[in-house]
This record gives C-alpha cells, structure tokens and sequence, in this order.
C-alpha cells in the first residue's frame, strides 16, 4: 500500500501549499496597503514642508514691514520734538520783540507752519498706527505660522516614525515573502515527488491490471499454432519516434491515447500530421481514450474526426456515452451502408490527390414529427398512450467537425419555432448560411435538434461533407441512442443545399 500512503502524502502538502498561499496572498495585500499609506504620508510632508517655507517667507516679510514701520514713528517722534523746541523759541522771541504787528505776522507764518507740521505729524501718526496693525496682524500670523510649524514638524516626525515602521514591516513582509517562495518551492517539489509517484502507482496498477487481463486471456487461449499467430496477431508497440515506427515491420502497430495525440500535434501540427499520415499509409494505428479521463467521467467523449484525419484506422469510442462525437463517429460510417468499413481518402492513402476546399449555402427549411426529449418526458409525462405529445419548441444547430484540435465547431443557429414540433418551418432569410470546408473528404457537418424550453436533446445526425448532394435534401434524425425506432422512426430535417 505505498501508493496509498504516498497519495496522503502529497495531499497533506498540497493542504499546506495552499494554506502558504493563502498567507502570502494576504501578506502582499497588507504590503501594496502599507505602500499606499506612505505614498500619501509623504506628499502630506511634502505639502507641510512647502507651507512652512512660505510661512517663513511671508514672516520675513512681515518683520521688514514692521521696522519701516518703527523707524517712521521715530521719525515722527523727532520732527514734533523739534517743532515744539522751535515754537517755545518764538514765543521766547516774541516778548522780546516790540513790533507787534511783525511778531503777528512771524507769529501767523509760524502758526501756519505749525499746523502743517501737525498735519505732517497726525499722518505719521496714523501710519505708526497702521503700522503698529500691521505689525501686530503681522505677529499674530507669526504666531499662528510658528504653532503651524511646530504641527508639521510633530507630523513629520511621525511620519517619519511610520515610515521606519513600514519599512520594518516590509522587511518583515519580504522575508514572510521569501519563506513562502521557498515553502512554495518546496510544496511543488513535494507535489511533483507525489505526482510522479501517483502515476507510478498508476502505472504499476494498470500494470497488474494488464497483467491480470492476460493471465485470464492467456489461461482461455488453446494451443495456437505460431504461423497462424504470425499472421493474424498484430504487435502493439510503444511510439518512440517516427523513424523508428516507420522502419518498423508493417504487422506493428501503435496504441495512442487521445490526450497524447494532442500532446504530439502541439510541438509542431503541419509536421506531426504529414508524420501520422505517412506511417498510417503502411501500419495500423489505433486511438484510446484516456484511461485517467474516463475513470473521471464516464459520459466522456472526444472528437473522432481529429484522428480520422490523422488517416488513424481504429478509433475507440465510449459507446454508453450518447454525446455529440459518438454521432459523429455514426455518420462517419453511415456513408459505407452503415457496414463499418470504410475508405480512407485518397490523400492519406498517398495518392496524388488535392483535397480542395468546398463553399456551400445551406437552409434549413422544416421539420417533421419531432418528439419531446426524453428526460423532459420522464419529467412531465407527456407520453400519453404511447405518443408523444408535440410541444417542444425546437431550433437547430449545425456544427462542422474539420479535425481540428480544439475548434469551435457551431456554425449557425436557427431560431425557435415556439410549440410545435410536429411540422416546424424555419423558412426564414435569417436562417440561410455559407459554410467553407477547407477538407471536405474527412469533414463532417453535424446537425442537431434542442428544445429552447428544457435546453434537452432531441434528435440529431452527422453528414459526410464529401457526400453532399446539392437540392432540397432531407436528413434522418436518429435519437440520443443513435437508433430511428418508435416515435423517431419518421424525424427527419428538409435542408435546401447549394454548392458555390
């Protein structure tokens, strides 16, 4: 039992890969939030630090205002001194003086000088005043700018404080970061130990399984004469390369699953195909599906035509699994009478042969005697005495299957004809369409009927685009079963074709 102990292994370290994950997801939104956070803080100390520059310009300022304002008060101060000293001289003068009508006279011109000195210094005195305003808005702002001053300078110190803080916790960040690219290095170290032993484990079940299977084939065999075994026994071999697979005896074939087709055809597609094609003109190759994928999924398919175009002569298909591709695979060799044998074309054959491409115009004209799907049946008993009631609302899909690897096929959709599924009629502009085939002889047009109400299946076929005929031609409809019996005994499509 060590694969088993192997696989709980590897799902304890997957549980902690993704618990490490998950924290260093959560440490990184934390790190871009605290980097955020500091770009902000720092174009605030940006601005704070250019509002106190202009503050201190704007102080500047206001001090120079401030002394011109002090030196003319001063100024002031001295010219009314010195005008008082000379009037006490006149009037020291004027009782000396006999003539009075002269000392009036000095007396009026001194009187009028006076009072345009006092004139003078009233406007001194209301611009000391103005000044002694100013200079006191001017300190007020002073000291508003200083206590601004002092609040940015705390903030920036603060600031400076998250910023060593942050810086720490990015550090902090970035080794929780590093610890977890070496916990997550090691987890895929550890995932793919698992992994490699998983499949190990796998493979030497699938061994023994093989082995078991022929142990019961080699216990049921007889005595087989080795000539006869020489010349009906086919030899499986593993594909290496294809210079090995093609110097190989024709009696040696390959055994390819699916997935490892499409591994093959990802390296390099035009090459590898032109590979498939010149190994399967001289050997048989067979495709699988992959045994992992239908463990996984039972009702699981692939799509026939990529190997068929691949010139592949055996393709394994889950026949309990009724899809899509396993229509396909019908219509593929309905053409050949439904014998199961059919010719391959001729350019994977390796005759000289042009596969050129077709242009065709469909319309899907009408419907007939389309039952309800059966799942919805089951659902809402509509099956009354043994016929199906015509309610559903059909449309039609047409899809176009070229072996390409992971195309989208649908081409068209017609609209739904609401509750009627006895004689529908989509003979509408809308729903004629052109289709370009760029290989016609592997191509197959795939045309199926849903119910717009349940979204089920009703009935649907697949046509060889190498076997179109052009005029109004009417298309068998088979049921999720892939048979025509009882009330798809008659479903069918009228669809109008014309090759351009």
């Amino acid at each position: 039992h060590l694969w088993k102990m192997q696989s709980e292994v590897a799902s304890q370290a997957r549980k902690q890969a993704d618990r490490s994950s998950h924290h260093a997801e959560e440490l990184a939104e934390l790190a871009e939030e605290e980097r955020e956070a500091a770009s902000l803080r720092h174009i605030a100390r940006e601005k704070a630090q250019m509002s106190v520059s202009n503050t201190d310009d704007y102080q500047s300022s206001i001090q120079a205002q401030l002394a011109e304002a002090s030196r003319a008060s001063e100024e002031a101060a001295s010219f009314a001194l010195e005008s008082r000293i000379s009037a006490e001289k006149l009037d020291r003068e004027l009782d000396l003086v006999k003539d009075h009508t002269k000392a009036i006279e000095y007396v009026n011109t001194m009187e009028k000088l006076r009072n345009e000195k006092d004139v003078l210094y009233q406007e001194a005195l209301k611009k000391q005043n103005e000044a002694e305003a100013k200079a006191t808005n001017a300190k007020r702002l002073l000291d508003t700018s200083s206590e601004v001053f002092t609040n940015a300078k705390r903030d920036a110190a603060q600031e400076q404080d998250e910023v060593n803080t942050r810086r720490q916790t990015e550090c902090t960040i970035a080794q929780a970061y590093r610890k977890f690219l070496m916990a997550s290095k090691l987890a895929k170290s550890v995932s793919l130990q698992t992994k490699s032993a998983v499949e190990i484990a796998e493979e030497k079940e699938r061994a023994e399984e093989r082995a078991f299977e022929y142990k019961f084939k080699v216990e049921r065999l007889g005595c087989t004469i080795p000539e006869l075994a020489n010349l009906t026994f086919y030899h499986s071999t593993k594909f290496k390369t294809w210079e090995e697979s093609r110097k190989a005896p024709n009696s040696h074939m390959h055994s390819i699953s699916e997935p490892r087709v499409k591994q093959i055809l990802e390296q390099d597609e035009e090459l590898q195909r032109e590979n498939f094609r010149k190994f399967t003109k001289s050997h048989i190759c067979r495709i699988f599906p992959s045994w992992r994928k239908a463990r996984e999924n039972q009702r699981l398919n692939y799509d026939p035509v990529v190997a068929h175009g691949l010139g592949c002569q055996l393709v394994s298909m889950n026949f309990h699994s009724c899809d899509e591709h396993l229509l396909l695979n019908d219509g593929r060799f309905r053409v050949n009478g439904s014998s199961g044998y059919v010719l391959k074309p001729p350019y994977l054959r390796g005759e000289l042969f042009s596969d050129r491409p077709q242009s065709w115009r469909f319309n899907i004209l009408r419907g007939f005697y389309l039952p309800k799907g059966e799942a919805s049946i089951l659902k809402k008993n509509l099956l009354v005495g043994g016929v199906f009631l015509p309610s559903v609302s059909p449309f039609v899909r047409v899809s176009l299957y070229e072996g390409k690897v992971d195309a989208k096929p649908v081409l068209h959709e017609t609209k739904a004809v609401r509750k009627n599924g006895f004689s529908p009629i989509w003979n509408e502009g809308d729903d004629e369409f052109e289709v370009k085939v760029e290989k016609p002889s592997v191509a197959l047009l795939l045309f199926t009927v849903w119910d717009q109400e349940t979204s089920d299946f009703i009935a649907g076929a697949a046509v060889s685009v190498n076997h179109l005929r052009q005029g109004y031609r009417s298309i068998a409809l088979f049921d999720s079963l892939h048979s025509r019996i009882g009330p798809y005994a008659s479903a069918s499509l009228i669809v109008r074709a014309q090759k351009l």
